[in-house]
Formats: structure tokens, sequence, C-alpha cells
């Protein structure tokens, strides 16, 4: 076969397969994306070319460059946008694609200042997450079915057309309101780190997932979650916290509140459980039998006890009011934070009376080895004359009189902790 005859194969090949695919793809999708490659030199970023721009008025060669597209003939045996997946691209602008066969839209992680999805009424996936809006309207879109839009702008968020809704992330936003009322089908909530004051999920009987941390949140009622196995509310405001109907729980973290009360004596299935930064006496977590790992930090505990947690491999309970004496000893050692504790401050008495820290004398066979200081203005330590340790009960005297000791204790039990104890001699 000669040049000049494989020069006219390959030349009506060509016209055949433009005019193969200009019947094939619809014109309004593909000027969409043009006007969306357009912006901000979106097509480069996108993997075509200069030359690529300057034929795609006429050619859809360009089309099978852009590999996470995928099309759907409709009625007419056009090609419609039915999936895009233009993810972490840093891609700029407005995206508006007006395909009614679109049911999956991926644009996270770019830069994205607007998205117009009103037109694609078939959307069941939308995830518009980590780029810059502040506007999102999905009021048409009412087959959504999950929905991320965490990591944006967004102040104000309609979900109440969006019945179909199972999974909704819309954290990190600037949220101070969020109705689900009309979503009771809803699965999975995350409204963590933005502003709201109040969360009403009585209608989400099917609620198996909430996570609302980090907001102004003062009341939380779960009484109708039945199903709930995670529920994360951490960072808020809650002074009270009922879960004795959520049996079902398997993941609590209600850490950094003002509770002062925690009962979880029904949440058998509970593996991971932390309640620090509190104002917590007193926690009981000995019908957990369950309990993987347990964060108690942060509160005002002067007893823990871990004896029927078997299961146990990583506890946290430092910054308590808790002892050598009174610490637990724990099986496992890699995942054990129980340093420091709280000061232990006995206010003044005079230097004729004996102080009496004997109940930290032995510890499961190791002894206590306590040193005394003078602590002078600007909190320096002195280390001043020791006084008369007999078994852990010390005898001070006149040289003691008008200072403020410190007395540093330390066991080999707990190899980490120096538990401190302090009081003005008059």
């Amino acid at each position: 076969m000669n040049i000049k005859l494989i020069k006219i194969l390959v030349a009506i090949f060509i016209l055949i397969a433009t005019t193969m695919f200009a019947q094939t793809y619809n014109e309004e999708d593909k000027s969409d994306l043009r006007s969306f490659l357009r912006q901000g030199e979106n097509y480069i970023k996108l993997g075509l070319t200069e030359l690529d721009t300057l034929t795609w008025d006429t050619s859809d060669v360009w089309l099978h460059k852009l590999y996470d597209l995928h099309w759907l003939p409709n009625d007419s045996e056009q090609q419609r946008i039915h999936i895009v997946g233009f993810s972490s691209y840093e891609l700029e602008g407005i995206i508006k694609l007006n395909s009614p066969l679109l049911v999956t839209l991926n644009c996270s992680e770019n830069n994205l200042s607007a998205i117009d999805v009103s037109d694609n009424i078939a959307l069941t996936y939308l995830d518009c997450s980590e780029n810059n809006l502040s506007v999102l309207d999905i009021s048409r879109n009412t087959n959504l079915s999950e929905l991320y839009c965490h990591h944006n702008n967004i102040s104000l968020l309609n979900i109440s057309n969006n019945i179909d809704l199972k999974e909704l992330y819309c954290y990190q936003n600037n949220l101070s309101n969020l109705d689900i009322s009309n979503n009771s089908g809803l699965l999975v909530i995350d409204c963590s780190n933005n502003n709201l004051s109040n969360l009403d999920v009585s209608s989400n009987l099917d609620l198996y997932d909430l996570v609302c941390s980090n907001n102004n949140l003062t009341v939380l009622n779960i009484d109708s979650n039945l199903k709930l196995e995670n529920l994360q509310c951490d960072n808020n405001g809650l002074n009270i916290l009922d879960v004795s109907n959520n049996i079902e729980l398997s993941i609590l973290n209600c850490g950094d509140n003002n509770l002062n009360v925690l009962d979880v004596s029904n949440n058998l299935a509970l593996l991971k459980f932390n309640c620090g930064g509190n104002n917590l006496e007193l926690i009981d977590i000995s019908d957990n039998l369950e309990l993987i790992a347990f964060g108690c930090a942060g509160n005002k505990l002067n007893r823990l006890d871990i004896s029927s947690n078997t299961e146990l491999e990583y506890l946290e309970c430092y910054d308590n009011n808790l002892k050598i004496s009174t610490l637990p000893i724990a099986t496992f050692e890699d995942g054990y934070k129980y340093a420091p504790q709280k000061i232990i401050d006995d206010g003044i008495i005079t230097y004729t009376h004996t102080v009496d820290l004997s109940s930290e004398y032995i510890i499961n066979g190791d002894t206590t080895y306590y040193e005394w200081f003078d602590i002078m203005i600007g909190l320096v330590e002195n280390i001043v004359s020791q006084p008369i340790n007999t078994n852990g009960i010390f005898t001070l005297s006149l040289i003691h009189k008008d200072k403020r000791l410190r007395c540093k204790m330390r066991n080999e039990q707990f190899p980490e902790l120096e538990l401190i104890y302090e009081i003005d001699m008059k």
C-alpha cells in the first residue's frame, strides 16, 4: 500500500471519527466543559494542551483525554455526562454542568469558588469538600444520598428538600444552624467544627454515627437514637449527657465539656470511651467489660478502678487528683498515661504537727522516695533539711516554720510520676 493511499485512509478515518463524536456527545455538555476548563487554565491541570483548545470546538478528541469523566447515552443516543471525578487538581472558578444524567460529582480538594448543581436532578453523590465555597444550593437535588461539603466557608446549608440523604459531612464550616428534621433517613452526620448552639436529632431514628464535636452545644438529647454506635460530642458546653438508652454505643467521646456526672453502666458495648476534660469526681466503668481504650484525664477523680476491664489496652488518667496509692496498676505500659497529677495542697499547718503521707509509703512492694523543698519567691525550689521520716509520717521542726514546703514523691511502680504535696508551715 503506497503512502498516498495511507494518508487518504487516515484522513477518512479522522473525518468519520470526528463526525461520529460530534453526533455522540451532547453539545450543551461540551460547552459547559469548555467554559469550566477555560477558567484559571483548568484545562492544563486536567491534562489538556493549548493545541486541544484550538480544535475543541470542532473535534471531540479532547474529551477522551479527560479520564475522570464518564458518559451515558440518553434517550436520543446522545452521550451525557454521568460521573465526574475532578478531585485534587487545584481547579479554580465555578463549575456548572447541566447534564440531567449526572449522578456523581466529585470536585473535592480544589480551589473552586462556587458550584451550580441546580440542573443535576439525578445527582445522588456530591463531594465538594475542601474548596472555597461560601454558598451551596442543593434544593433541587432531591435524590441526593451522600453529601460531602466539609472544609469550606459555608454559613447556611438547607437540606430540607433532600429527604433521601443518608450521609452528611458538613464539618469545618461556619454553620450556626443545621435543621435535619426532614432528613429522617440519615445514618451518618458529621457537623463538627462549626458554630452550632443547637442540634435536634430526635427525628433521625436510624442514626448510628453522630459527630458534633467543637461546637457551642449546651444540650444534646439522644434519647430517641437507639441505633447510635458512635457519638463524638467533645469540645462543647454540655452540662448533662444521658446515654442510658444508647445501648449500641461502641465509641463515646464526650471530653472537654462541663459534665459533673456521667453514667455508662448501660453501655455494655463500649470499646472506646473518653470523658476527659470535665468536672467528674467519680466514673464507674466496672460494667464496661469490652472496653479497650479509656480516657478520663483532666477531671477531679480521687480513685479509679479498672480491675474489671481486662481487655483494656489504653488508659489516660493524668491531671486528676489521683495519688501513687490510688492510681490503678495496669498490666500494660505503652498505652498508660498517668502523669502528671494535680498538686496536693494541704493548706496551712503549724510546725508542731506531723505530716502523714504514709498512704504513699509502700506501693505493691516498692518504697516511695520523699524529698522536701522550700518554695521561694518566683517558685524557686531550695532543698531543705529533711524532716524525720517514719514510714511516710514526717515530723517537722522549727527550722521549717514560715515556709512554703513542697514534698516530691516517686515510686518505681509509676516511674513517670512525680507526685507533689504542698503545705504552708506557720
